[in-house]
């Protein structure tokens, strides 16, 4: 019986998203913001370019976890954002959200935190035991996030 190669969901969606996020950050400052569909402060602009090279950064990095932390993490930011937006609260000054935005944060917010939950997937089957890998990862989630760094064990 030949074995499927074990692949980190995490890592995979982070490698498509990390450079989303830098793509989104440049392409912020090319559209007017009068024309954009989403929010084109320069602010948000640069949140985006530094997310999505701290992403890139957790990607490539030989840490599965780091992945993991990061969509987890950034999956909740996401949800802030969109309840931030809505209420009124930091940073909607600076950030100046649309209801585009909004949907974007739910959508892609809960699918980062699936994926950072889901950890490796092998045979075509997602692993997903969310309750068992924050019981184990929860102390070692904020020490991948702060060490994200290439080529790192």
């Amino acid at each position: 019986m030949a074995t499927t190669p074990r692949r980190d969901v995490s890592r995979t969606v982070l490698r498509v998203f990390g450079p989303v996020l830098v793509v989104t950050g440049l392409l912020g400052f090319a559209v007017p913001q009068r024309k954009a569909a989403t929010s084109g402060a320069p602010a948000y602009n640069i949140f985006h370019l530094i997310f999505g090279g701290i992403g890139i950064a957790c990607a490539s990095s030989r840490r599965n976890r780091a992945s993991q932390a990061f969509n987890i993490g950034f999956g909740a930011i996401d949800l802030y954002q969109a309840v931030a937006s809505r209420r009124g609260w930091f940073p909607q000054r600076w950030f100046r959200w649309k209801t585009a935005d909004d949907v974007l944060h739910i959508t892609i917010g809960a699918a980062l935190i699936v994926a950072g939950l889901c950890g490796h997937q092998g045979g075509g089957v997602p692993r997903c035991q969310p309750s068992r890998w924050a019981a184990v990862h929860r102390a070692r989630l904020l020490e991948d996030v702060t060490h994200c760094r290439l080529g790192s064990r």
